[in-house]
């Protein structure tokens, strides 16, 4: 694997960062009882771990039962792969998923975006996945309209739409909900 310096030194660095006061991080998580859950993200937001490959290789490194995966889905539409990819490498080794809709990125509202529903929730009772679901659409202000601001700098704002999830939680949460009503009745 052919890396630049910039990455070097980034892995360099968060090889540093895993020990702490000469205790691995891993080993403070068991003794609180606490699971870390490592996720891959999109190229464009960072060098560190992009793909199924590289989280597996870095879990095969650590090998530690506290440390885990999370499957962030639009890091892993972004990234060229499936869930069905995922399930096979690590299966219980996921212990949380970011599952939110996007383009293939972006953290959108279920609807919103290019992503097959039917196919991730199909996907997740194949594989028998009961671990959470972080519907984390609403975490970061990326879709800012100056145009839905009043005078004073205020949201103005009360209704649903891709520009105020950040300003306007409730709404954007709402519609996310609604999308899972009919997986939900009998």
């Amino acid at each position: 694997m052919d890396l630049t310096l910039e990455r070097q030194k980034k892995l360099a660095y968060v090889a540093r960062r895993y020990y702490l006061d000469d205790q691995k991080q891993s080993d403070i998580a068991q003794e609180l009882g606490v699971v870390i859950a490592v996720e891959t993200m999109p190229s464009a937001d960072s060098v560190i771990i992009n793909t199924l490959p590289q989280l597996q290789k870095l879990l095969a490194a650590v090998d530690h039962p506290f440390v885990k995966a999370t499957l962030d889905v639009c890091a892993v539409r972004c990234a060229g792969e499936t869930l069905e990819q995922w399930f096979q490498a690590l299966g219980e080794k996921i212990v949380h998923i970011h599952f939110t809709d996007g383009r293939p990125g972006g953290r959108l509202v279920w609807g919103q975006g290019l992503h097959p529903l039917d196919t991730y929730l199909e996907t997740l009772e194949k594989y028998g996945y009961k671990g959470c679901l972080g519907l984390n659409t609403n975490l970061r202000g990326m879709w800012f309209d100056s145009s839905l601001l009043d005078e004073e700098g205020r949201f103005s704002g009360r209704d649903f739409y891709p520009e105020n999830y950040w300003f306007y939680p409730p709404a954007a949460d709402r519609k996310n909900l609604e999308q899972f009503i009919p997986y939900l009745e009998d």
